[in-house]
C-alpha cells in the first residue's frame, strides 16, 4: 500500500485538542481519539505523525498533550517491523504542550 500523499487535503483542524503521545520502539506519534487515552495499546487508525519532531521534553508515552494543527489525507507514513501494513495520518503541528491532568 505505502504511502499515499498525492493531491492531499485538509480532513480536521483541531485546536487545543486534548491528545495523548504514543511511543513505538523509537518513534513518537500523537492520537486524539479518548478511546486510546486510557489503555497500553493504540488503534493504527488513530495514529497521526506530525511533520516536525514533537519536542524532546514531550517524547513521554502516554503524556496528555494539547494539539493544533491540520490532519491531512496523507496515509501510510509509518510502518512496524511486525505489522505488514502502513499507517498514520500526517498532522502539520501549530503548537503542542504539555496538558496536565
Amino acid at each position: 500500500m505505502g504511502q499515499t500523499c498525492e493531491n492531499e487535503h485538509l480532513l480536521e483542524t483541531y485546536h487545543d485538542r486534548e491528545g495523548r503521545v504514543i511511543q513505538a520502539i523509537d518513534q513518537y506519534w500523537l492520537s486524539v481519539a479518548p478511546e486510546d487515552f486510557n489503555r497500553e495499546s493504540f488503534s493504527i487508525g488513530n495514529v497521526l505523525v506530525p511533520t516536525t519532531p514533537i519536542p524532546t521534553a514531550l517524547r513521554i508515552n502516554g503524556l496528555q498533550v494539547k494539539v493544533s494543527g491540520r490532519k491531512k489525507s496523507c496515509y501510510g507514513l509509518v510502518t512496524l517491523p511486525s505489522l505488514r501494513t502502513n499507517f498514520g495520518h500526517k498532522i502539520e503541528l501549530e503548537r503542542i504542550e504539555h496538558a496536565p491532568e
